[in-house]
This record gives C-alpha cells, sequence and structure tokens, in this order.
C-alpha cells in the first residue's frame, strides 16, 4: 500500500474515532445550555485534529525529538482552541440570552394581540359579529 494512502486511512481512522465519540457526547448533553454545546462542540472539532495529527506521526518514522515538538504543537493548540470555544460559547450564550429577553419585550409591548390574529384582524372580527361589512 502507498505510504500517503496509509498516512491519509490512519488520520481519517483516529478522528473519526474522536468525532463519534465526540458525537454521543454532544448527544447525551443535548438537552444541557447552548454555552456548554458549543464549548463541547470546539473540544471535540480540536481533539478530532490533534487525533489525527497525532495517529499519523507516529506512523511517519521520525526522530524522538520532533514527534515530542509535534505532541507539544498539538497540545498547545488544543488548549487554544478550546479556550476559543469557550469564548464563543459565552458569546453565542449571551447573544441568545438577549434576543430572548427582546423577544419577551416585544410580547409585553404587543399585549398578546398578535398570539390571536393581530389588532386589526381583531376588530375585523367584532365588526363583522355587529353586521358590517369587513375591510
Amino acid at each position: 500500500m502507498n505510504a500517503q494512502i496509509q498516512v491519509a486511512l490512519i488520520a481519517a481512522g483516529c478522528t473519526s474515532a474522536v468525532g463519534l465519540i465526540g458525537t454521543g457526547v454532544i448527544w447525551l448533553l443535548r438537552r444541557a445550555p447552548l454555552r456548554l454545546s458549543v464549548q463541547v462542540s470546539g473540544a471535540v472539532v480540536a481533539l478530532a485534529v490533534v487525533a489525527g495529527t497525532l495517529g499519523t506521526a507516529e506512523a511517519m518514522f521520525i526522530s524522538p525529538h520532533d514527534l515530542g515538538v509535534v505532541v507539544m504543537v498539538c497540545i498547545v493548540a488544543a488548549v487554544v482552541a478550546v479556550g476559543f470555544g469557550g469564548l464563543l460559547g459565552r458569546q453565542l450564550e449571551a447573544s441568545s440570552r438577549a434576543l430572548r429577553q427582546a423577544a419577551r419585550s416585544l410580547a409585553d409591548q404587543d399585549g398578546g394581540t398578535r398570539r390571536h390574529g393581530g389588532k386589526a384582524d381583531g376588530v375585523a372580527r367584532a365588526g363583522t359579529r355587529a353586521g358590517s361589512v369587513p375591510p
């Protein structure tokens, strides 16, 4: 088998294994807060890339020093990526909270008439009941 195909298969296998495990974890967290779901999703992606990289690095027969450098780079990159995932989760949660608050505020200002077809619709129905022709 060609060495490039072998490396690609190792990378695909390692990445897929972490991705499948992560998919299961995310499924278990389906009722968790949005912030946690985003953070775990980011961590799964970062760890999947790290797993693919480390799996193929072992198969490339590189020197122990170079393998150590690859491991260190992967660990640092994963920590930074998970950190950014945390920040993005926090921002998304804050935006979601603001959107919910704005929707509640809009519903409070409306007085609930939009749930029942709107004011104009209610006036037309009331007018029809009184014997007048709707607009």
